[in-house]
């Protein structure tokens, strides 16, 4: 009997099938199927001789003929999403943007519903052996948690572990609002994508993450507003997790004051479906003690950790991890040595003021003409 070629190996091999060419047409391959496409201008042939479960054979026209364990592995690969070359770029970048977070401040975050805490690196394990449907689900992890707490740096910590691997476990896109508008959720895509330099483009994108060989990470969601309110952003958060179903994850992060699994659950209609997974971190500040540890292995004195004891109490916005970070900045000491009291407090809210400022594109100043 003669396989048949699934509707949705057809349709992705289509998207990543070069512009300009017929597209992928599936034909008869003795007891299987075969995909012929022209993939960065050369004729491919890729046959399933055990149906789409089993090996993948790639032939393309001037190279040798390529067996792939299975159709998983043939997205992984370097002709379609390069996921080494991804993995290397992604730790360069990530190592060299960390390299002054050591040691890092340590930040926990607690499960919802459960009674433990986890470290980014127990988060990573978490969502790993979390069990679950793969034939049509998907497993959103949400992170939540003030300004300044630490979510950016949770999901860079996050990436830069998964590349470390070099791809033997689902990698991570981080796509980060900065300030910027939302007019599509796949711009943002598009130019994280382009940050790491990939080969992959936007629309291709929710095919690795369906298929479990990438992680979309969507970063401050909270602020990716339009002029008419959030309801676009919902709306095209809703389309991207219908297109990530099967063994897709989606990580969300944002301010606990906007969203939390609740407001999930009740704006977003395909998450209502039982077969998905949900989970929920809210972040927490480190303990004064920790933070005092961490400022003595920035450098501090004890005479200059004494002095802004005022600024580590339980609850201060000082211990949020941007905070902290900004505190321990070498330009500061002096400053921060010289202040008591009041002054120590407007620091504080200088630092916090400039933060939340450079979340806003800028303002637009009139012609005088």
């Amino acid at each position: 009997m003669t396989a048949s070629c699934p509707p949705q190996i057809l349709d992705e091999m289509n998207v990543f099938a070069d512009l300009g060419t017929d597209g992928a047409q599936c034909v008869q391959a003795g007891d299987g199927f075969a995909i012929r496409l022209h993939r960065n201008g050369y004729e491919t042939e890729l046959s399933f001789a055990d149906g789409h479960n089993g090996k993948v054979l790639e032939r393309c026209r001037g190279t040798k003929p390529r067996t792939h364990a299975s159709y998983v592995a043939l997205l992984a690969s370097e002709r379609f999403g390069d996921l080494r070359k991804w993995a290397a770029t992604q730790k360069a970048l990530l190592d060299e943007a960390l390299m002054g977070m050591n040691p890092g401040i340590p930040v926990r975050g607690a499960l919802t519903g459960q009674d433990k805490t986890l470290t980014a690196d127990e988060a990573d394990r978490f969502l790993l052996s979390s069990e679950r449907n793969k034939d049509y689900s998907v497993q959103v992890l949400l992170i939540d948690g003030p300004a300044g707490i630490g979510k950016t740096k949770f999901i860079e910590t996050l990436a830069q572990a998964r590349a470390s691997r070099g791809g033997r476990d689902p990698l991570i896109l981080h796509v980060q609002s900065r300030g910027r508008m939302l007019s599509y959720l796949q711009d943002l895509i598009a130019f994280s994508l382009q940050t790491l330099r990939l080969a992959v483009t936007f629309d291709q994108l929710p095919i690795l993450v369906r298929h479990g060989l990438v992680t979309l990470a969507v970063d401050g969601f909270d602020e990716l507003g339009d002029p008419n309110g959030y309801e676009l952003a919902w709306s095209q958060l809703n389309d991207t997790i219908e297109d990530i179903r099967g063994s897709g994850t989606l990580i969300l992060a944002g301010r606990e004051t906007f969203i939390g699994l609740d407001r999930l659950q009740s704006t977003l209609r395909t998450l209502k479906d039982q077969t998905n997974l949900l989970h929920g971190v809210t972040l927490r500040a480190p303990s004064p003690t920790d933070a005092r540890n961490w400022l003595r292995q920035k450098g501090w004195s004890t005479d200059d950790v004494d002095n802004v004891q005022s600024l580590l109490e339980p609850e201060s916005y000082a211990l949020r991890p941007f905070f902290l970070a900004r505190l321990a900045e070498t330009n500061l000491a002096e400053p921060l040595r010289d202040a008591t009291g009041t002054s120590l407090l407007s620091i504080l809210v200088d630092l916090m003021v400039d933060r939340e400022s450079q979340k806003f594109g800028d303002a637009e100043v009139p012609n005088p003409e």
